[in-house]
C-alpha cells in the first residue's frame, strides 16, 4: 500500500517515524502482581463485565482465559476457531486482557499472567462455593 502510494507521487520527502517505549513495559510488573486481594478481583471482574458487556457476541472474557489456561503457546487463529471468532477480533480482545495484565504474549500464542492465574483461581473457587452452596452470584453482591 504504501509503495503504490509513493509510486503515485514520485517528488518529495518521506519519512520513517519509530516509536517504542520509554522504559519498561508498565505491564509487566502488573502481570507478576499475583498476590490478589478481594478490592483487586473485584475491580479486575468489574473490568471484564464491561468487556463482556460492551461485546457485540456476548460474554468472553472468562471463556478466553480459561481458552488461554488450557491452551497455552497456541496461535491465535486455532484459538479464534475453537470459538468460533474470527483471529483478528480475537486478538484484539486478548489485547484487553493484556492490557489488564492477565495474560502474556508468547512467540507463537499466549499464556496466563502470574495475575491471570490467580484471578481465574479465586473467581473459579467462588463458582464452585457459589454452586456448591445452591447461592446465586446476586447474593454476593
Amino acid at each position: 500500500e504504501l509503495h503504490a502510494l509513493l509510486a503515485r507521487q514520485p517528488e518529495g520527502e518521506v519519512y520513517r517515524i519509530e516509536l517504542r517505549v520509554a522504559g519498561e513495559d508498565p505491564r509487566i510488573a502488573l502481570r507478576n502482581t499475583a498476590d490478589l486481594d478481594d478490592a483487586e478481583v473485584a475491580l479486575i471482574s468489574e473490568r471484564l463485565k464491561r468487556f463482556d458487556d460492551a461485546s457485540r457476541h456476548g460474554p468472553w472474557t472468562h471463556q478466553v482465559l480459561a481458552l488461554i489456561r488450557e491452551h497455552p503457546a497456541t496461535r491465535a487463529g486455532d484459538l479464534a476457531e475453537r470459538v468460533g471468532r474470527e483471529r483478528l477480533a480475537f486478538k484484539r480482545d486478548v489485547r484487553k486482557l493484556k492490557d489488564l495484565g492477565l495474560t502474556e504474549s508468547l512467540g507463537t500464542g499466549y499464556r496466563l499472567s502470574p495475575r491471570g492465574s490467580a484471578y481465574l483461581e479465586r473467581t473459579d473457587r467462588t463458582e464452585q462455593r457459589i454452586h456448591s452452596s445452591g447461592e446465586s452470584s446476586s447474593d454476593l453482591r
